[in-house]
């Protein structure tokens, strides 16, 4: 409690807010005095003074919400570095990077055989077709001048089948 220029200052704390309470008379019950007028410049300084606390206290909720906040942040920190602590090394995972790339160029080879595979017997399908259209006309070639070379034979109805 505090005197100030013929009026008392007191703060009232509970569990939920603290007040700024000021009395105008000379003792802390508030007696005496001239009963209480608005123009005293005191009443507006307490005025302004409660107001400005509010906002403070709205302020210190803010925090107190923060703090809470902030108080699980160790068990957090704690399960990320359980999380990391899981994680592969980095020669794990390099390994494991290469491993797969060389599956995938093994499985890209295994293919490419097949199908070059694949491909020459289709190639070689069609050389033996071409092959065999060469020696066809030359089997013609031949057959044509065969009969070209043999005396004409007259055309009777014994000699046609």
């Amino acid at each position: 409690m505090a005197n100030l220029g013929g009026g008392h200052l007191r703060l009232a704390h509970s569990n939920d807010s603290t007040e700024v309470l000021y009395n105008k008379g000379r003792g802390p019950g508030g007696t005496g005095g001239d009963g209480g007028g608005t123009s005293d410049p005191m009443e507006a300084r307490v005025a302004s003074l409660e107001a400005k606390f509010e906002r403070v206290d709205v302020k210190l909720d803010a925090i107190s919400r923060d703090l809470e906040g902030l108080r699980s942040l160790p068990e957090r920190v704690a399960h990320i570095e359980g999380k990391i602590s899981s994680m592969p090394s980095t020669g794990a995972m390099v390994f494991a990077i290469v491993t797969t790339g060389l599956a995938m160029i093994a499985i890209v080879f295994a293919v490419l055989a097949f199908a070059g595979d694949r491909f020459e017997g289709g190639i070689g399908l069609s050389a033996i077709r071409i092959e065999q259209a060469e020696r066809d006309r030359e089997r013609d070639e031949t057959i044509k001048q065969i009969l070209q070379r043999l005396p004409s034979l007259p055309v009777s109805p014994t000699n046609t089948p």
